[in-house]
């Protein structure tokens, strides 16, 4: 479908026609307006991302940010010493206003890395990568199954 992750872990559509016939079509058979396939699918790539990253205090979880039609550049605070891991607060899909645009971003220094592999919790890396290759293939899936 055209979505890659580059070095600064931004996620681009590079066959935006492509995309956009995709999404109208499954818009059409399923009822869904484009806005909400849009915003749906925005929202799973970023609990994928979420998911996929690598827990040591929950720190690097908790600073993934998604936001409409421009980027959420905040970094949370740290975590307290002997803080609960995961106790940052997750957006959910309905506190997501709808747009045209979706940005997820982690302004952690060390999130290239944590991308990269470098982790001891996680040795694969590439969580931003293989949610983009899941969400994708799921959607392609999906597709394939409302045109049986």
């Amino acid at each position: 479908m055209g979505v890659t992750a580059e070095k600064t872990i931004m996620l681009k559509i590079t066959n935006t026609k492509e995309f956009k016939k995709a999404i109208k079509r499954f818009s059409k058979k399923t009822d869904i307006a484009v806005d909400i396939v849009i915003k749906r699918l925005a929202f799973e790539v970023f609990a994928g991302v979420v998911e996929k990253t690598p827990v040591d205090v929950g720190y690097a979880r908790g600073a993934w940010n998604i936001s409409a039609n421009k980027p959420d550049l905040s970094i949370p605070d740290p975590p307290e010493k002997n803080a609960a891991k995961d106790s940052y607060p997750m957006p959910t899909i309905d506190s997501l206003p709808s747009a045209t645009r979706y940005y997820i971003t982690n302004n952690l220094p060390y999130i290239q890395a944590l991308e990269a592999g470098h982790s001891k919790q996680m040795d694969k890396g590439h969580m931003v990568s293989r949610t983009i290759n899941d969400v994708t293939a799921n959607f392609e899936r999906l597709l394939k199954d409302l045109d049986k």
